[in-house]
């Protein structure tokens, strides 16, 4: 659970240090608040949306094998004739919904409408941050432990800022995007093993998985990962922004 954000006073923010004031964090970037403000919103409506064309795959699916079973012996030929088209219709109706439904649902099928543009808009957030603070003072105050950051980063900010985090980074702003990006990817890799546990690149938990004896059901499979996955990657974005909330209110705590 993510902590309250507190008002940071413009000394914690920027700290003293002898006469000349250190800042430890950097400025207050607008666009990057609303950039992960409509990341959140699209990431959880396209989770959402996804669990749903499994879902109805995963019906289409089961219909699809119902009426493969049946078939018209009561009545005339002429009677059993126009009864079996009946169900025929029926077969390719239910084929097609669950053809779309299914491609509507995998990895593939939202590679090139959701995942390259949602991590291409994630990286124009980064290119931003990158500039916020190119001096490093921020992460260089987090490599060493200092007790005055500590007292400035609120703590679902300081818990998401490890060292492999922060050594990709030039400032703490594009550490913590950095692992929006990175589980953004590992909500891609995960939803592309969901269809197929085979891919060489799927995380060690996919290995040994059998897809051909049937008991493998990606919708099934899809509404225990993608859950856990968006759940990952909202609290990433809160930790984005209770950041950039400290960072402005620090700023108008300097202004007083």
């Amino acid at each position: 659970m993510l902590s309250v954000v507190r008002a940071v006073s413009a000394t914690l923010l920027f700290g003293t240090f002898g006469c000349a004031p250190v800042q430890l964090l950097e400025g207050n970037d607008v666009r990057i608040e609303q950039g992960m403000t409509e990341y959140q919103e699209a990431v959880e409506i396209f989770v959402n949306e996804v669990l749903a064309n499994y879902e109805s795959c995963r019906i289409h699916g089961e219909e699809q094998g119902i009426l493969e079973q049946m078939q018209c012996s009561d009545g005339s030929e002429e009677v059993q004739s126009l009864c079996n088209e009946e169900i025929q219709a029926a077969r390719e109706e239910s084929t097609l919904l669950a053809k779309e439904a299914c491609n509507a649902a995998s990895y593939m099928g939202n590679r090139i409408d959701f995942y390259i543009p949602t991590e291409a808009k994630l990286s124009v957030l980064k290119s931003r941050a990158m500039v916020l603070d190119s001096s490093g003072i921020c992460v260089g105050a987090i490599e060493a432990g200092t007790k005055a950051l500590k007292a400035v980063m609120p703590d679902s900010v300081g818990a998401a800022l490890g060292t492999e985090e922060v050594q990709k980074a030039n400032n703490c702003t594009q550490a913590v995007v950095n692992v929006v990006i990175e589980n953004h990817r590992a909500l891609a890799l995960n939803h592309r093993c969901i269809d197929n546990p085979a891919y060489s690149g799927c995380p060690e938990l996919f290995s040994g998985i059998a897809v051909d004896d049937g008991t493998w059901n990606p919708a099934v499979q899809a509404s225990f990962f993608l859950p856990t996955m968006l759940d990952t990657l909202i609290q990433n974005v809160r930790v984005v922004l209770v950041l950039e909330e400290a960072k402005k209110r620090g700023a108008g705590d300097e202004g007083r």
